[in-house]
């Protein structure tokens, strides 16, 4: 905002002094270059004709300024929409973690229970949870990538949540193929694998919200 402000301060300076150096050299070219019979005329003549210089010069630079001055706007307002869109998807990204973590607390229980009939409604409500957050990361890459810079959206952005978005597809499959036919209890050692799992495609979206904090504070 500082730096904004002192480049305003310049054009506007620059412009006035440019506008005052124009008239005042115009004046001294028709006083001194075309002298009337009257001194007096003639120092009116250049007066008027300067007056008439300045006139036009301060509304063509009062545009300039004008022009100047909404374009910065746009800028600034611009970076405040893109910054508002990443403060978005940084939240929805959070939503989705403790989500998530729900849902891996309630599959910790569902891969220990002997008796898995009985968590058949709520692991279909799990799955469509779990569809949803799918589409809400969908959502966010695409977003990101209207905002980003093409470089930084493709090495920072793309690779981890696009890799967060394979994992969940695959996290859907499996659960509803894989895990909807257990019957028995895993074993302790299942569990711990698939929370390490779990936890490994969790550090690649928490990437994404430290890069998108970068960008907030930017």
């Amino acid at each position: 905002m500082e730096l904004i402000k002192r480049e305003i301060t310049i054009v506007l300076i620059s412009t006035a002094v440019g506008i005052g150096i124009i008239a005042i050299v115009s004046f001294f070219i028709v006083w001194i270059g075309f002298p009337a019979e009257n001194p007096k005329d003639s120092f009116k003549d250049a007066l008027s004709f300067a007056g008439g210089i300045f006139g036009g010069l301060a509304t063509f630079g009062a545009a300039i300024i004008a022009a100047y001055l909404f374009n910065d706007w746009r800028i600034s307002h611009n970076k405040n929409i893109d910054a508002q869109l990443c403060m978005k998807v940084m939240d929805s990204v959070y939503d989705c973690d403790l989500n998530l973590l729900r849902i891996n607390s309630f599959l910790v229980d569902y891969l220990s229970e002997p008796n898995k009939i009985s968590y058949q409604r709520e692991l279909n409500v799990n799955l469509n949870q779990l569809r949803d957050i799918i589409n809400i990361m969908a959502s966010s890459l695409c977003i990101l990538g209207h905002i980003i810079p093409k470089n930084d959206y493709n090495r920072n952005f793309l690779p981890s949540l696009q890799g967060v978005i394979d994992d969940l597809e695959e996290y859907h499959k499996t659960i509803d193929t894989t895990f909807r036919g257990l019957n028995t209890p895993m074993p302790s050692e299942f569990i711990q694998k698939y929370n390490m799992l779990c936890e490994n495609s969790r550090m690649k979206y928490r990437s994404v919200i430290e890069e998108l904090r970068r960008y907030y504070k930017a």
